[in-house]
C-alpha cells in the first residue's frame, strides 16, 4: 500500500507560486539556497525608497530590467515606471525623481 502523504526527500529543491503585484511568480522555495546579489540589492532599494514599488523583471537576453514606480502613482494612466539596467542606476533615477 503506497502512502500518498509521504513528504519528498528534503535535498529535493522545491518550487512555490505566489500572486504578486505584476502577475504570478515561480521560483524556487526560498529554503533551497542563499538570496542572489539581485535579491540582495532589491530589498535595499526598497529600505532605501519606501514610498516607491520596486521590482526587477528578469530577461533571458540582455539582463534584469530594474524598476520602480511611486506607490501614489499606481493607477496613473499613462502607467509612470522608471526602468533601468542595474539597481545602482534605478537609485539614481529615483533620486531624480524625487527631487524634482
Amino acid at each position: 500500500m503506497k502512502n500518498h502523504d509521504a513528504q519528498p526527500p528534503p535535498d529535493t529543491p522545491r518550487e512555490v507560486v505566489l500572486r504578486g503585484e505584476a502577475g504570478w511568480v515561480s521560483g524556487p522555495s526560498a529554503d533551497t539556497g542563499p538570496a542572489t546579489a539581485d535579491d540582495t540589492a532589491l530589498a535595499r532599494l526598497r529600505a532605501d525608497w519606501p514610498n516607491w514599488e520596486v521590482w526587477v523583471v528578469p530577461r533571458a537576453v540582455g539582463g534584469p530590467v530594474w524598476c520602480a514606480r511611486r506607490h501614489a502613482d499606481r493607477d496613473a494612466v499613462p502607467a509612470r515606471v522608471l526602468n533601468a539596467g542595474s539597481a545602482a542606476e534605478l537609485a539614481e533615477y529615483i533620486a531624480e525623481a524625487v527631487s524634482e
